[in-house]
């Protein structure tokens, strides 16, 4: 993922040296003198740049929770590939550019198509040269269209703008679960598994399937669960085809996992006293239910009774799937209860009665068969014939005392009860978990916020709600995700401005900032994602990426000002000589990063998000950038100015006083 990324990125310090190398070359110096220049000249900004990176992917690697484990190789990875390129570009290309430029060679126009981009870049120059000088003269304009630009953009995607941990991958994996009534037998619970298989078998995208009868796994939109009437068919599906990832030399799957599970699902519909659940596995993290609300108080009826609610709730609402419940239907059970008077009379303790209860029903394995060099644990306990009554536990023998045997029965009774197959409890309190999968297209984010009247009623019923699951991962990354961003513009500042030695020029390149965030929200409103784990790791690059081209300009703009040029002449000389490099590193991020944006490849879905956030962050930050920049920093350069002219005049003044 983080070579893939940071394609563009890597060379990006090599295309500002060649191209600051070549201008040089034009004007007339010897390669060696021309690469010796060209790299001096743009050295400070290729530092600053680098270091820029690094400091932004530095906190990713380090930070805590899921996305530090996660995103830890990435940053580390993109870290060090920066740096390298860093020393190549120092080292290895102004070597081969000293060896092998000629002067006077036009490297620029040797066939047609180059001269042709050649006139266009130099009319698109002319064009933008004019376009900054009366933006300098029309400074006021510019930043409230500028602001008003990014307002309304903001303001037409957030409402648009879905939230979940991470986006929806296709794993190749159907889940299939069934349900019988409690008093299933696994003879009968095998029969619908078997029908399951039979219906499902023609289908042809599925390439083999494993049954498990007796429990229900768990993990993938079910609630794990043990028992005779429970069974599970999980399906993997064949690779899917493609231009990238897919089959090569064969046929490939076509339908996405969703599609399948659909098909299956249809197929499934009408076996006899079964409750049919069909999911994917949505994630490579985390392969749970995206639903997961818990409900916490001291009632189990009660909750049982808001847990029903909510589960009604979901299967009335079409964006859920699947909607489950830990609270299963009771089942009847033998209870036995010991009379301490009858015990006592008998000389039977009542933990007597307890392990003789359990040899009788679950067997003992103290008996182990030695065969063949192998110990095979031999399990032994009454037939099934000899306790399935509750009559019969009543002739358990529990004790010989006096010279005859004392039976369960006369120290006892056995009652026949419904209970609940298990009762959960966390912190003390009891706990009930409602579950659901989310149709394709409806986020995590939204099915909260849809969902948050009703369970706001639950709570002022005195009911305890707590989302779990990936909600509580995707509340963790977004609070990991402020705090990486935050480290990041702040090491961001600091180290720009110990480099530029100034508190104005890093304070004008951050406005790149926001431009670049509203730019990386309307690209996935337009893309059709979600804000995601993936796509806040892209903002936090964006953070690095957005000075880059702010930092060529101001850098130039300071260089042409020591030589001697006025402020104006210097920031528009300073944006026309920068507007090759520019242009140039925007586009090669750009293109380095558009297969994954378009979904190329195994598991695209999980990289795209931040391929799309990155292009759309540049697109909309570079356009603005090249206008908005150049006229922030002649207005912060005016107001600090008559600020250090007041201050200077004010000592100047006391002492013509005195």
């Amino acid at each position: 993922l983080a070579l893939s990324l940071s394609v563009g990125i890597l060379i990006d310090d090599s295309i500002v040296v060649l191209e600051s190398i070549t201008r040089h070359l034009s004007l007339g110096e010897a390669p060696p003198e021309a690469a010796l220049n060209g790299r001096t000249e743009i050295g400070f900004a290729d530092i600053t740049t680098t270091l820029v990176d690094v400091v932004v992917f530095l906190p990713i690697a380090f930070m805590g929770g899921i996305v530090g484990g996660f995103f830890r190789e990435f940053g580390l990875t993109v870290v060090a590939a920066t740096l390298f390129s860093l020393v190549v570009s120092f080292t290895v290309t102004p070597s081969l550019a000293a060896r092998w430029y000629r002067q006077g060679e036009n490297l620029e126009a040797e066939s047609g198509p180059f001269r042709t981009l050649e006139r266009v870049y130099h009319a698109l120059n002319r064009a933008y040269r004019r376009l900054l000088l009366r933006a300098l003269r029309c400074r006021g304009w510019v930043v409230a269209y500028g602001a008003a630009i990014l307002a309304t953009v903001l303001l037409a995607a957030v409402p648009h703008l879905g939230f979940e941990f991470l986006p929806a991958t296709d794993q190749g994996q159907v889940v299939v679960g069934l349900e019988l009534p409690p008093d299933a037998s696994l003879r009968a619970t095998d029969a619908a598994a078997r029908e399951a298989e039979r219906r499902i078998r023609g289908l042809w995208e599925v390439q083999h399937a494993v049954t498990t009868v007796g429990e229900i796994l768990g993990g993938f939109g079910s609630i794990p669960q043990r028992g005779p009437q429970y069974a599970q068919i999980s399906l993997r599906l064949r690779a899917r085809a493609g231009a990238l990832g897919g089959l090569r030399g064969g046929r490939g799957r076509r339908e996405s996992d969703t599609a399948v599970a659909e098909e299956v699902r249809r197929r499934l519909r009408g076996i006899p006293g079964a409750a049919i659940t069909v999911s994917t596995v949505r994630s490579v993290v985390n392969s749970g239910p995206p639903v997961q609300i818990q409900l916490r108080g001291s009632d189990l009826r009660a909750l049982s009774q808001a847990g029903e609610e909510v589960r009604a709730e979901l299967a009335r609402r079409p964006g859920f799937l699947n909607p489950d419940l830990t609270v299963r239907p009771a089942r009847p059970e033998a209870q036995v209860r010991v009379d301490p008077l009858k015990a006592a009379a008998g000389g039977v303790l009542p933990a007597q009665a307890g392990a003789a209860l359990r040899l009788a029903v679950e067997g003992s394995s103290e008996v182990v068969l030695r065969q063949s060099g192998q110990e095979i644990p031999v399990r032994v306990r009454l037939s099934g014939i000899d306790r399935d009554d509750p009559a019969d536990l009543e002739r358990i023998p529990v004790a010989w005392t006096g010279g005859r045997v004392v039976t369960l029965g006369e120290i006892s009774s056995v009652v026949i009860r419904a209970s609940p197959a298990a009762i959960d409890r966390i912190n003390g309190q009891r706990m009930v978990t409602v579950t659901a999968g989310l149709a394709p297209g409806y986020p995590l984010g939204r099915a909260q916020h849809d969902l948050e009247p009703m369970l706001k009623g639950l709570r002022n019923r005195g009911v305890g709600v707590q989302w779990t699951g990936e909600s509580s991962a995707m509340a963790e990354s977004a609070q990991n995700f402020a705090i990486a961003l935050g480290l990041a513009v702040l090491l961001v500042y600091l180290v720009m401005a110990s480099l530029f030695n100034s508190l104005v020029n890093p304070f004008v390149i951050m406005f790149t900032l926001p431009m670049a965030l509203v730019g990386a929200l309307g690209a996935l409103v337009l893309a059709g994602e979600t804000l995601s784990l993936v796509a806040m790791i892209g903002i936090v690059m964006l953070t690095g990426l957005m000075g880059r081209n702010a930092i060529l300009l101001v850098d130039y703009t300071s260089t042409l000002r020591a030589r001697g040029l006025p402020r104006d002449r210097a920031v528009a000389e300073a944006g026309a000589t920068r507007l090759r490099p520019i242009l140039m590193t925007t586009l090669a991020t750009i293109l380095g990063m558009l297969p994954v944006a378009l979904g190329l490849g195994r598991a695209a879905e999980l990289r795209a998000p931040m391929a799309i956030t990155v292009i759309g962050g540049l697109l909309v930050s570079t356009v603005l950038t090249l206008v908005v920049i150049p006229v922030l920093y002649t207005l912060f350069d005016d107001w600090f100015g008559r600020r250090t002219q007041a201050a200077t005049a004010k000592p100047d003044d006391a002492a013509a006083a005195g």
